[in-house]
């Protein structure tokens, strides 16, 4: 079921990888399909070059498995099947999904010795994924008419999220004891996202420039 050492890759760690494969294809979709159409240049490119990223990352991770292993990821929650209608969506998106995806990957990496040799450049590419949804959500924050459906869009996608990456972490588990670590990915990614969450402009309604053009919002 695996290209790299049994030893390292146990059958958890295989299914979770073959998760992440897929996860990693999608999110690259919905960047792929936000590449032209972002609120300003910049965040076209931005999503743009996360696309090729993502895709990329895919095929390193996919690289780890053979064709029998890719067979055996969990399924993807529904709510990151469909496409994302608007920026906040895709924000959303980024902040949320893409950031469970690198939580995981990142405890998965602390608990293989020989997947984290493999997945360092990856760590580091979405450190500025992470950055992207960070500041999108602080920027979409501070507009007082966004705000709430932002959040409630945040809290849509976090409640199906959770359950999902709690089932990677039962993946995690045993490897994670076998070399004294914790996995903890689902508290370590909600832990983040509520951080992101309190830097939120509280209470600001002042009027302020509309970050997105019509028919991007």
């Amino acid at each position: 079921m695996s290209t790299a050492s049994d030893e390292e890759l146990t059958p958890a760690v295989v299914r979770l990888v073959a998760t992440l494969v897929a996860a990693k294809r999608r999110l690259a979709r919905h960047y792929l399909e936000w590449c032209v159409r972002g609120p300003i240049l910049e965040a076209s490119t931005a999503v743009s070059a996360m696309a090729q990223e993502e895709y990329g990352q895919a095929r390193v991770l996919a690289g780890l498995l053979d064709e029998e292993g890719l067979q055996t990821g969990l399924s993807l929650p529904a709510a990151v099947l469909q496409p994302a209608p608007c920026w906040i969506s895709l924000i959303c998106l980024a902040a949320l999904f893409d950031t469970a995806v690198t939580e995981a990957l990142a405890a998965a990496a602390r608990c293989s010795p020989s997947l984290a040799r493999r997945v360092a450049k990856i760590l580091q590419e979405e450190s500025f994924h992470q950055l992207f949804a960070q500041q999108w959500l602080q920027l979409l924050g501070q507009e007082a008419a966004l705000r709430p459906r932002l959040l409630q869009q945040v809290e849509q996608l976090r409640a199906p999220l959770l359950p999902w990456v709690e089932q990677l972490d039962q993946l995690l588990s045993e490897t994670a004891v076998a070399h004294g670590q914790s996995a903890q990915a689902a508290a370590a990614w909600q832990q983040r996202i509520t951080d992101w969450l309190r830097q939120l402009a509280p209470g600001d309604d002042a009027p302020r420039p509309h970050v997105l053009p019509g028919g991007s919002s």
